[in-house]
Order: structure tokens, then sequence, then C-alpha cells
């Protein structure tokens, strides 16, 4: 097992994505964990391993702009739930049976 300092922490979509796409890698915190291999083998391979953590990022970027995209959404439609509560709210108080 080789362990590795990233430069950033990964987020929650690229915890996932690691081991999704690169078989026995793992990412957590700042911290690439790759299984099976040396130091050595680490060494010769870090373009590849850098393309895989690019092909990460990028999912993982697509990923959470979804999701930010998504919780917009259910914001602007529980806003809407709420604009027409209150409205509801208000036209009932106007009605009146003298």
């Amino acid at each position: 097992m080789v362990t590795l300092k990233l430069s950033r922490q990964v987020t929650a979509a690229e915890y996932h994505g690691v081991p999704a796409i690169a078989r026995g890698m793992r990412a957590y915190g700042s911290t690439l964990e790759i299984a099976w291999t040396t130091l050595e083998t680490v060494a010769e391979t870090t373009d590849d391993i850098a393309s895989i953590l690019a092909t990460v990022e990028a999912r993982g970027r697509t990923q959470d702009e979804h999701a930010a995209i998504v919780a917009r959404r259910e914001e602007e439609a529980e806003r809407a739930r709420i604009a027409e509560v209150e409205r509801l709210r208000q036209l009932a108080e106007k009605i009146k049976f003298d």
C-alpha cells in the first residue's frame, strides 16, 4: 500500500469516484491510497495516476454542479410552496360570511 498526500481535500463525489474508476485506489481527506503497488511503480506511472485523478476530479465537478442545480431547484420549489401556502392563508382570511 502506497499512501500519498494530495494538495487538497477530496469532495464527496471524488471520494466515491476514485474506487469506481481506479480499482485498488481510495481517496479520503487529502490522502490517496494505492493498494497492491510499490513506491517505485507509483513513480513510474505518475502520468497515469495524474490522468486518473483528473478524470475523477472532472466527474466529481460535474456531479457537484448537478447536485447544486438540483438543490437550487428544490429550494425554489420550497419557496414557491411556502408562497402559495401564504397566498391561500391570506385569501382564506379575506373570506367572511356575515
